[in-house]
């Protein structure tokens, strides 16, 4: 059985899940997580069982897991009350980092301590790391800015997100699966090298899914941002992401 990790309200997982329906795959949500049947213990977390859709399984029944929830927000909690949702959504984000980490099947996107479903890094972090995969970087800076200078320029008085990045250049994204970058359906082209190096910055953050946004200046890529997410809805991805968990289930 393959395990889809996401939000109830999330379409794409829910997709995902379809697609893979051949494959046995189930979905997990926090509804799931709620519902009597669970057990765990970190000492022999082979044993465990899980409750899904309803049914007690047992974790040995899973030959693969990726995660496509970030983290239990309380919105994600309508069957709890109220007053009790964001305690009881940091208390899963907790259980969900520790069951994930020591699942005794393969899990595509390996969760860290600040986000379930892979590295959650700062913007100055992934320049650090993007830097020394090869990557051609742009050069960041940040620039303190109190409150009253901001009530002095007015609207306006700052500058957008396209214009730090320069606007007349275009951004795009790379999608990396399992290791591997996925653009043989884009309009661009990376040489072997770029690629190398794409590849080379999601095994140093042990990302199994991630996107870096990279601005393209002509035939001159430059490394922007990077998230530990790709869009699942894309065929060519979903497709990806299965056999990443089959290579190494």
């Amino acid at each position: 059985m393959l395990l889809v990790v996401g939000s109830r309200f999330d379409a794409g997982a829910a997709s995902l899940v379809r697609r893979w329906r051949p494959r046995c795959a189930r979905l997990l949500t926090c509804e799931d997580l709620s519902t009597p049947g669970w057990s765990w213990d970190p000492q022999t977390p082979d044993r465990a069982t899980m409750m899904v859709q309803g049914e007690r399984l047992s974790v040995r029944s899973l030959r693969g897991v990726v995660t496509l929830l970030p983290s239990v927000t309380p919105a994600e909690l309508p069957h709890i009350a109220e007053a009790d949702r964001e305690y009881v959504a940091s208390e899963m984000t907790a259980f969900l980092l520790a069951w994930l980490s020591r699942l005794p099947c393969r899990v595509v996107n390996p969760p860290a301590p600040l986000c379930l479903s892979g590295s959650y890094l700062h913007p100055e972090q992934w320049l650090q790391i993007a830097d020394r995969s090869g990557l051609p970087v742009q050069p960041m800076s940040r620039r303190v800015v109190s409150f009253m200078a901001l009530r002095r320029a007015g609207p306006g008085g700052e500058p957008t997100s396209s214009e730090r990045l320069g606007g007349a250049d275009e951004l795009v994204a790379v999608p990396i699966v399992g290791g591997r970058c996925i653009i043989a359906h884009s309009d661009f082209t990376l040489s072997p090298a770029f690629t190398g190096a794409l590849e080379r910055l999601a095994a140093t953050t042990r990302a199994g899914l991630l996107t870096v946004t990279l601005r393209q200046m002509k035939d001159y890529f430059e490394f922007v941002s990077a998230v530990p997410a790709v869009d699942v809805t894309q065929p060519e991805i979903a497709d990806a992401m299965l056999q990443a968990l089959e290579r190494t289930a």
